[in-house]
């Protein structure tokens, strides 16, 4: 039969059988039409299997199709020793590589499978008389047959794994192929820590059989069969990586090691990913000092830049990546000593790509930058020691992309990351922004934007002492400007450098000591318009990260129109505050916030609808840490101010008082212009709610009732909202006023605005919620007064 006709045969499980039927009933459906002739003889070997059995009485199941077939393949093996009949052995062969996958578990006992595989393997060794297909069917026939071993018995399998180990290598793709799938399928279902020793050793043993020849070829380059061959058991042992012992997987790294020259050769990818297999699979401690000696090789391969391909460089530099890190976790001194011969190489290699960008407007490779980025966040604050070349390399890429900034996206990645583990003090020290006082020009004004994504604990003192200033310097400059496009590029810079006050206010490291200076500069800030939300976002992250550290629970934590922290990766260095810091930076906030919250309240009282939002969540993360008298002392006074309430705090009676007393119609506020003041101060009440204390919500909730009965559809939305704010964040209030709130909800009008809806809806639920847990807690009462009643009852009697 021609090798066509082989090849066909082998495809004849493409579409897998059905393990409850007759596989012969199976293939005659498929195949009783074909005239190929591989199928007849397929078809008659099925036929003649299933009168062996009919004959014997015998199931047809896939087991007893198996024992038949296994008969007649030894009997023609030792009938025909010496001219084996290549068209039957490989009907045969056929036949069983289909039966076997059908087999249930444990249907053959590891000694009849034990038996089978000796019998496979002898006739195996005769095939020159094998066709091809006949071959690669005995090696899927050999995986299935090696599984229903024993493999808790290291003698019970080594044969087949040998043989398997043998072909994985074979010249001949499909064989090749077909075993090292049996071969990983075999690796996969051990278990025994012995057997799996044994299985190493086989694997280590066979690819020290090649090692002088896959040395020689790692230092030149050399074509032929013998290559080929090597590659292949490089493939094999990249394919058992993860199943091989501990022992046996740091031999290996060293066996590595000797293959990673410092020039590319016909054996480096299939030998850097055998070391990327081996790093991200073995235990640290059992490789920690192959690691070292690989860090040696890898550096030198990747400080040859562009001689060696690119690809090969990258998989190279993320592995001495790997290689820190391993070393870092296994070790506390070896990878500092390291430190210098990775950075620079890495380096070296960077400068390669910058003088590349300089003549191609190209940039670095975003695996590159990934693996100094890991490497910043890896050493921290020490990078500044060993990656300060790699740092002015970096900016001098940017610079040169200064011009298009839309490809900049990974450098810009890669930067930041130094600039947290630096801090923006040392960034700044080795890339200052300056203007120069002549030509009016920036230097490194590229890296704001960068510092704003990425600060993070650094000083308020520092904003406070040089970004301020430098600001000004820019603010002084574009009054010196004769061109008013460059006089309002300087103004952008400058706002940009006070910008930067979010980033610094993101976990800073002198709350104590700085925030009282910090208050007063931005009450004056708040006189700018265009740092208005920048405030407001500075404030809550102060206050919302300290919260975030002492209550968890209540979401005190969350910013709700801003988080300083989306842009930065996620970096396990990232300073954090401790309960005492935390309780410490909470009292210095409440120290100085009375002023804060007062010039944010008028500021928010006079603005617009929309940019009201930023505000208010401002005002409410400030308000929580305050004195709760002090707000209470604001919001009277914002009452009184707009005549809501008197100084006998009663509502609703100055209005009418005022008409009386002044018979000037200009200083009579209209009725819309009320309303609309009503719903400002409705608006902030509810900012206010969180950390109020019981005066302060009952004159919140009086005036809310107040507007509600007053019932103007805008304010009654605020209203509202406030009063399910209220009952939210103070359950003792529900209790207390339970029965005034239900008949306030039941007496009102239904409001037909969705919003007000909701927040009508959210004050049932919260007031059927607590009717419920009062309800609950005075069962238990009665029933523990119950049980102790009927104890002094039972005692008495």
């Amino acid at each position: 039969m021609d090798e066509e006709h082989h090849h066909d045969l082998d495809a004849e499980a493409i579409e897998p059988f059905n393990d409850g039927a007759d596989i012969c009933q199976q293939l005659m459906d498929r195949y009783a039409k074909s005239s190929a002739p591989q199928h007849r003889h397929l078809l008659a070997t099925a036929a003649a299997m299933r009168s062996i059995l009919a004959a014997e009485s015998l199931p047809l199941t896939p087991p007893a199709y198996f024992a038949a077939t296994i008969s007649a393949i030894d009997d023609m093996s030792s009938s025909v020793s010496q001219n084996l009949d290549p068209t039957g052995v490989a009907a045969l062969l056929s036949f069983l590589a289909m039966v076997l996958p059908l087999m249930p578990p444990r249907s053959v006992s590891s000694g009849k499978a034990g038996e089978a595989v000796s019998m496979l393997i002898e006739l195996l060794e005769k095939e020159e008389g094998l066709a091809m297909s006949s071959v690669r069917a005995l090696i899927k026939c050999l995986g299935v047959l090696v599984g229903f071993c024993d493999l808790e018995d290291w003698g019970s399998i080594k044969l087949g794994l040998e043989t398997l180990l043998k072909f994985s290598v074979d010249r001949r793709p499909k064989i090749r192929k077909c075993s090292q799938d049996c071969l990983e399928t075999v690796f996969k279902s051990l278990q025994s820590h012995a057997v799996i020793k044994e299985v190493s050793k086989l694997v280590l043993s066979k690819l020290k059989g090649y090692m002088p020849l896959a040395v020689e070829l790692s230092s030149r380059t050399k074509n032929g069969p013998k290559n080929l061959e090597v590659l292949h058991m490089l493939n094999v042992v990249k394919l058992t990586v993860p199943f091989l012992s501990a022992k046996v997987s740091s031999k290996l790294l060293s066996e590595m090691n000797k293959l990673v020259g410092s020039r590319f050769s016909a054996l480096t990818r299939h030998v850097l990913q055998i070391i990327e297999a081996l790093f991200k699979t073995s235990r640290v401690n059992a490789i920690v000092s192959e690691t070292e000696e690989a860090i040696a090789s890898l550096a030198s391969f990747v400080s040859k830049g562009d001689k060696n391909p690119l690809d090969t460089v990258m998989s190279a530099a993320t592995l001495l990546k790997s290689s820190v890190c391993i070393l870092h976790t296994g070790e506390s001194t070896s990878w500092i000593n390291n430190l210098p011969l990775v950075c620079g190489s890495v380096a070296g290699l960077l400068t390669s790509e910058a003088s590349t960008a300089a003549h191609a407007s190209g940039l670095p490779n975003e695996h590159l930058l990934d693996v100094i980025s890991a490497l910043f966040l890896k050493l921290g604050g020490i990078s500044y020691i060993y990656m300060k070349n790699i740092l002015l390399n970096l900016a001098n890429l940017m610079t040169l992309a200064s011009g298009d900034k839309s490809n900049t996206d990974h450098l810009q990645k890669c930067i930041g990351t130094a600039v947290i583990a630096m801090g923006p003090e040392r960034i700044l020290e080795l890339l200052p922004i300056s203007l120069n006082a002549s030509d009016f020009t920036c230097l490194n004004i590229w890296l704001i934007p960068i510092l704003k994504n990425y600060v993070v604990g650094a000083s308020l003192g520092y904003y406070l002492e040089h970004i301020m200033p430098l600001a000004k310097s820019f603010c002084r400059a574009s009054t010196k400007v004769k061109k008013s496009i460059t006089s309002q590029d300087l103004q952008a810079h400058a706002r940009d450098l006070l910008g930067l006050l979010p980033a610094f206010c993101n976990l800073p490291t002198d709350i104590c000591q700085k925030f009282g200076s910090l208050a007063e500069v931005l009450v004056t800030f708040l006189k700018d318009s265009l740092m208005h939300e920048n405030i407001a976002v500075a404030l809550q992250v102060l206050v919302n990260q300290n919260k975030r550290v002492l209550d968890q629970k209540d979401g005190g934590g969350e910013t709700n129109s801003y988080d300083v922290n989306k842009m930065l990766p996620k970096f396990e260095h990232i300073p954090t505050y401790s309960k005492k810091t935390a309780t410490r930076n909470i009292r210095a906030l409440t120290s100085c916030s009375a002023e804060l919250l007062q010039a944010l309240t008028d500021l928010f009282v006079d603005s617009l609808p929309g940019k009201r939002s930023y505000l208010k969540d401002a005002i409410g993360c400030l308000a929580s840490v305050t004195d709760s008298s002090i707000s209470k002392k604001i919001f009277e006074s914002l009452l009184e101010k707009f005549q809501f309430k008197d100084g006998r705090d009663e509502f609703g009676k100055v209005e009418s008082h005022t008409d009386a007393s002044s018979g000037e119609e200009q200083r009579n506020l209209s009725t819309r212009e009320k309303d609309a003041q009503r719903c400002v101060i409705m608006e902030l009440a509810s900012s206010l709610v969180k950390g109020a204390k019981e005066d302060l919500i009952n004159l919140i909730y009086t005036f809310a009732k107040d507007t509600l009965q007053n019932d103007d559809e805008v304010a009654n939305h605020e209203a509202y909202h406030a009063l399910s704010r209220i009952l939210e964040e103070h359950t003792w209030f529900c209790s207390s006023q339970f029965a005034e709130l239900i008949d306030l909800l039941l007496g009102l009008r239904s409001p037909v605005d969705i919003y007000s809806l909701k927040s009508r809806f959210a004050c049932f639920q919260t007031l059927n919620d607590s009717y419920f847990e009062v309800v609950e807690g005075h069962l238990i009462c009665f029933r523990k007064v119950l049980r102790v009643v009927r104890a002094h009852m039972d005692f008495s009697v």
